[in-house]
């Protein structure tokens, strides 16, 4: 029963992290071209699965890609390439923080993916 409820919230916590930072940006799900899972969650996980069980939302199917050790291979790619420095911080310079721990809307929709 215990593994059951942690599987919960993480599938809960991951839903709805995915939602709440895309409505943050003022999207919607079908907006989204592309979604790559990185690190060995990325590498680990079944897609199939994920998509069964609710990690990921069903709108995203078809258009999720597991990519590994993206961070190692971005490390690597601006070591062979000393030009990517600027493209890194054009990219840098638009990221946002969204903190979820205080976010409404992640703390509504985080209780309402608790629902298998």
């Amino acid at each position: 029963q215990k593994d059951i409820r942690q599987f919960q919230l993480a599938k809960s916590a991951v839903c709805s992290g995915i939602e709440t930072l895309v409505e943050t940006a003022g999207l919607v799900l079908a907006d989204i071209a592309m979604v790559f899972l990185a690190g060995g969650f990325g590498f680990y996980l079944n897609l199939d699965n994920a998509f069964r069980t609710g990690i990921l939302p069903e709108e995203l199917k078809g258009r999720v890609s597991s990519v590994g050790d993206s961070a190692g291979a971005g490390a690597v790619m601006l070591l062979e390439d000393e030009a990517l420095f600027d493209l890194a911080d054009v990219i840098t310079s638009k990221v946002k923080t969204v903190d979820l721990s205080i976010n409404r809307s992640f703390t509504e929709r985080f209780m309402e993916n608790l629902l298998f």
